[in-house]
């Protein structure tokens, strides 16, 4: 999902706005979870039953904004 994420940001326009480029990234994601909607459902019921997964979750949610954020530098966004 990162590689995604990521991808579809460097991949946006380069007359692309900061806002369209992370939209872009939203819309590779989204895609991802209509694909998969009932498998995406189990699985945040499952870690939402769990403090564990929680955790690694949110771990992996901060790594995602951390990668997204380099994306957008990269493209010249302070």
């Amino acid at each position: 999902l990162e590689e995604l994420c990521t991808g579809a940001v460097a991949a946006a326009p380069a007359a692309a706005t900061p806002m369209e480029a992370a939209v872009a990234a939203l819309d590779a994601a989204a895609g991802v979870f209509e694909e998969r909607g009932d498998l995406v459902r189990l699985r945040q019921s499952v870690i939402d039953a769990n403090a564990e997964l929680r955790e690694r979750e949110l771990i992996k949610l901060a790594s995602l904004s951390g990668a997204l954020a380099d994306a957008l530098r990269d493209r010249g966004v302070p």
